[in-house]
């Protein structure tokens, strides 16, 4: 046997010995940081960012994150924009998980609030007639014509119609004293005083033309009917198409006309809900801004109820009313 690798493998022996008496080993893995970011402020309904970038590991990488929301949800996604849906406090966390197994948790809770209006915004306009107010909630019914289905393919889907969505904006976002509810099943006529509230699509005017139209009724000075019609001839997306308007924000549009707001004109009020046009693959005002808020709550009263799935409204379901780091813990 050669003498060199004689010698080179009793030196290995002697290492592996040497290695189990003194207990020389690989080092143990360390423990991954978990941190997250998220957007300020933190309003009801707005989009606020979570972002686990923070989150680091000494000797490894970052595998796996799970996010777990104070609502029931949950995500693995690194970073997630979500919109909480109540007033108070908002519990989250993070945990990460490194390359080699282990994990860590990060937790805070986070002040959800009403974004401030001003109590003075002139971006809104009320029509001469409106719906009688009564004690506690004003509920107006929408049934749903089968020809807006052509327009949605989501329309028998609760969470997906958007015509429900539309009416959740206003149901649970207005902070007034008004609510709807819905109904698939249509008994009216369509563009008549039948005594039933519709959301139907019929051809109007050529494209680009008028997007859609409120028809309201009224005994005296107050609305006692209301039917929407869309029209079946322009380009309708549901998912923000460059080359389609809007259908959520031009039916959330006119369901303020259902509930007595005019169309704004001033350039200054173009960022409302209740602004008198839209563009293709424009989308904003699907969320109302301040001037449709104080517009409703000024005829039929303030009161802010908290978001739940848009399915409670077929119920009429009433419930009550810069980036933060947040560290880990081991």
């Amino acid at each position: 046997m050669d003498t060199n690798f004689a010698k080179a493998v009793l030196a290995l022996i002697l290492l592996v010995i040497l290695g189990q008496l003194y207990g020389c080993s690989e080092p143990e893995n360390r423990d991954p940081v978990a941190k997250f970011s998220y957007s300020t402020p933190t309003y009801i309904n707005e989009d606020i960012l979570f972002n686990s970038s923070p989150s680091s590991d000494p000797d490894g990488r970052i595998a796996r994150v799970q996010w777990k929301f104070d609502d029931g949800s949950a995500s693995s996604d690194a970073s997630v924009v979500k919109r909480i849906g109540r007033l108070g406090n908002f519990a989250v966390s993070l945990t990460v998980t490194d390359d080699d197994g282990a994990s860590a948790t990060a937790r805070a809770v986070i002040p959800v609030s009403e974004r401030a209006c001003n109590s003075n915004s002139s971006c809104w306009r009320a029509l001469p007639k409106i719906w009688a107010k009564v004690a506690g909630i004003k509920w107006v019914n929408i049934a749903m014509a089968p020809s807006f289905k052509n327009l949605d393919p989501g329309w028998t889907s609760i969470s997906n119609n958007t015509a429900i969505r539309a009416m959740s904006e206003w149901h649970w976002n207005s902070c007034a004293k008004i609510g709807f509810s819905y109904d698939l099943n249509l008994r009216s006529v369509g563009r008549a005083r039948d005594g039933y509230n519709a959301v139907y699509a019929a051809p109007i005017d050529e494209f680009g033309g008028i997007l859609a139209q409120t028809y309201t009724w009224h005994s005296g000075e107050y609305v006692t009917e209301v039917d929407v019609t869309v029209d079946s001839g322009e380009p309708w997306g549901i998912n923000g198409e460059s080359n389609k308007f809007d259908l959520q924000s031009v039916l959330t549009h006119e369901f303020g006309h259902v509930w007595g707001l005019d169309d704004l004109t001033d350039p200054s009020c173009m960022t409302e809900t209740m602004f008198w046009s839209t563009d293709l693959g424009a989308t904003f005002r699907r969320t109302m801004s301040c001037g449709d808020k104080r517009g409703v709550q000024t005829i039929y009263g303030y009161e802010c109820r908290n978001l739940m799935d848009p399915s409670d409204i077929l119920a009429g379901a009433e419930p009550p009313c810069p980036m933060n780091i947040v560290s880990g813990e081991e």
